[in-house]
């Protein structure tokens, strides 16, 4: 099964930011328009510039997910993802 990318929720983990869950099916009931805490950022795909982050990020995105890479969207990721990033060495240029 594959859900669409969304804004509330870690395209690398499939974490809620609304309720703290994973998103395991196209039936999660928390709403897509809620604006970023400071738990998430929410990016813009593609990137301004290249960086390292952006290739982690497609390496390491939620198969849950179906991405369409050749077109623009927005996703969030957790800050639990962030940090797991810098400590793997990846680079934050956005």
């Amino acid at each position: 099964m594959s859900l669409k990318v969304r804004r509330n929720a870690c395209l690398c983990c499939g974490t809620c930011e609304v309720c703290s869950q994973q998103i395991i099916d196209k039936y999660h009931y928390c709403p897509d328009e809620l604006t970023t805490t400071e738990k998430f950022l929410s990016l813009s795909y593609p990137p301004p510039n290249h960086s390292d982050f952006y290739d982690y990020i497609k390496e390491n995105s939620n198969k849950i997910f179906e991405i369409n890479w050749n077109a623009t969207f927005e996703f969030g990721i957790c800050k639990e993802c962030v940090d797991k990033s810098i400590r793997e060495g990846i680079t934050w240029k956005l």
